[in-house]
């Protein structure tokens, strides 16, 4: 649980930090000026955050759960801010290895989605167990 919850978080970290003008420019890859990419990049952003500590909350209890959130938020953040320093083009083609690589969709606002349903499902189906 404990390594659904960091990939949860830092594909959702990952995803805020493109959002961010800012720091997309940075990716050479990255489409300049898409305001649908990027509201989609914040919207899955903050709903994997958010659905990172209702998991973390509903599987470890209010007190362990708030602990073990702040964690993974500590570690993930930690080894993003790392890794964008030093590599940018290398963090943003993790999150977008799967929907572009892949699955073929290109660099859209359903690439940004595409893990917000996959990890959507994945908690689903291991609630239902």
């Amino acid at each position: 649980m404990i390594i659904l919850l960091s990939l949860m978080m830092s594909h959702g970290l990952v995803c805020l930090l493109l959002a961010m003008h800012k720091y997309n420019k940075q990716v050479k890859s990255f489409p300049k000026r898409d305001k649908s990419l990027t509201r989609a990049l914040s919207f899955s952003g903050w709903s994997l955050i958010t659905l990172t500590i209702i998991i973390s909350i509903n599987y470890f209890g209010v007190g362990n759960g708030l602990v073990w959130f702040f964690a993974i938020l500590t570690l993930c953040a930690s080894f993003i801010c790392l890794m964008f320093s030093f590599t940018a083009d290398v963090t943003a083609g993790l999150v977008f290895f799967l929907p572009v690589n892949i699955l073929k969709l290109g660099l859209n606002k359903y690439s940004a989605l595409i893990y917000l349903l996959i990890y959507l499902t994945t908690c689903l189906t291991l609630w239902l167990m």
